[in-house]
């Protein structure tokens, strides 16, 4: 089950920025999660942004680029690893 709270960020659009529980839920479900959320929101791409501390998940909305979630580095490779083999 994956763990999330969405808040809104008041910018010109409606944005969402979504934490996930790191500790309780596989990182499989995490990039599906992603993976499938972006889709509903119609983005056209998914960055993963290496940031001190964290990797940072935006989305690009009409062509804007939005904050989504922020991954700690600890798991930050594997959902790297994930994401490179479900691309092939």
């Amino acid at each position: 089950m994956v763990q999330y709270d969405v808040k809104r960020v008041q910018k010109g659009t409606e944005s969402f920025m979504v934490s996930f529980d790191f500790a309780r839920t596989p990182i499989t479900q995490i990039v599906d999660y992603i993976i499938i959320a972006a889709s509903k929101h119609g983005t056209s791409d998914i960055h993963f942004d290496p940031q001190e501390g964290y990797l940072k998940s935006r989305i690009r909305i009409d062509g804007e680029l939005v904050d989504y979630t922020e991954i700690p580095n600890t798991i930050a490779k594997n959902l790297i690893t994930r994401v490179k083999i479900i691309s092939g």
